[in-house]
């Protein structure tokens, strides 16, 4: 996994995480991003462009919870099997799966 192209947007971590989040979706479209990524019954993949869970042109705030993102799906469910031993669950959108 790439380390480097994992990146985590909460606004408990940063006051910019907001914008941030907003501009890394816009920069990545075809990127992916975990919701609940400390829960391991509710953590799940979800494609940039997804709009069950928010997305770039979302109103509705993204940074409130945290967020996983990482251009390449492989790269986040490397990064959940090594926290929880398993992958996340998939959004059941069809966008979502890759």
């Amino acid at each position: 996994m790439a380390q480097s192209d994992v990146k985590i947007f909460w606004i408990k971590i940063t006051a910019t995480a907001e914008d941030e989040i907003r501009a890394w979706m816009r920069e990545n479209r075809s990127g992916y991003y975990l919701t609940h990524p400390d829960d391991e019954k509710m953590i799940q993949l979800h494609q940039v462009e997804c709009d069950h869970a928010g997305g770039p042109e979302s109103t509705l705030p993204l940074a409130n919870y945290k967020k996983v993102c990482s251009p390449y799906p492989q790269d986040l469910i490397e990064w959940t099997q090594e926290r929880f031993s398993k992958e996340p669950r998939r959004c059941h959108r069809r966008i979502c799966n890759p």
